[in-house]
Formats: C-alpha cells, sequence, structure tokens
C-alpha cells in the first residue's frame, strides 16, 4: 500500500499567517483554505488515475463521480493573506485579549501593586509594540 500526502503551498493559503491562525478570523478564508486543498487533491487523483500500475502492485485506482472540472472557484487574491486583510476592530481586540491574558499571569504571580502596575508598563510597552507590529495596528 502506498500512502501519499497531498499539502498546499504557503503562499495559496489565506489563513498560513500566524502559525495557520488566520483562518479563525474569517469564514472566507477558511473556506478558500479548504477549496485550495480540495483542488489540489483533485488534481492529485487525476494524474495518479493515469498512472498504470507494476506489476504486483496496487489495482489502477478507480474514481467514479470525479469530475475535474467542476472544481469551485478560487479567490486568488486571499492566497497569502495577512492580518491586514482583517478587520482592525478584530485585531485590536485580538490585541486586549492576549495583553490582558499576560497581565493576568503576572496578577497570580506578583501579589505587590507597585512591582505589578510596572511590570504591565513594561509589558504593554514592549510586548504591545510587537503585537502592534505583527497584527498590522
Amino acid at each position: 500500500m502506498k500512502t501519499y500526502t497531498i499539502t498546499a503551498d504557503e503562499d495559496e493559503l489565506a489563513g498560513d499567517e500566524f502559525h495557520s491562525f488566520l483562518g479563525f478570523f474569517d469564514k472566507k478564508f477558511r473556506l478558500h483554505d479548504y477549496n485550495v486543498g480540495h483542488r489540489n487533491a483533485i488534481n492529485f487523483l487525476g494524474k495518479l488515475k493515469t498512472i498504470p500500475s507494476g506489476a504486483g502492485e496496487e489495482k489502477p485506482l478507480v474514481l467514479k463521480n470525479f469530475d475535474e472540472n467542476n472544481l469551485p472557484k478560487i479567490d486568488s487574491s486571499l492566497g497569502s493573506a495577512n492580518f491586514g486583510a482583517i478587520p482592525e476592530v478584530l485585531r485590536k481586540k485580538l490585541k486586549k485579549i492576549m495583553l490582558n491574558t499576560i497581565y493576568e499571569q503576572v496578577d497570580c504571580i506578583e501579589k505587590g501593586w507597585l512591582t505589578k502596575t510596572g511590570i504591565k508598563i513594561a509589558i504593554n510597552q514592549f510586548i504591545g509594540a510587537k503585537l502592534d507590529e505583527a497584527l498590522d495596528l
């Protein structure tokens, strides 16, 4: 038995940005990536069915109801999407959630109000700036 892996190039996928997390922001990104995978699988299977099997190997691939011409249309402008394609209000909300998660960790570790406040200011300045850069804010 042979096992095949069908993948997409990073520049084909919309959700590849931010470790494949971008697709969670908008259904159109998830649908785009699904359709790219579907197209790649259909194209691969179309090539595979034309390869004759050798002696002692698997039987030829038989595909029923296989139509390579009836694939969903793919919006190529979504390939290699970045955070700039996400509405700014959502990007700001993500930044706030991420910073609040860090602040909660600081609250669990540090008890002194003054120290906690200083740490949170530093986090906001340094990590906040990095998040601004990463999220195109």
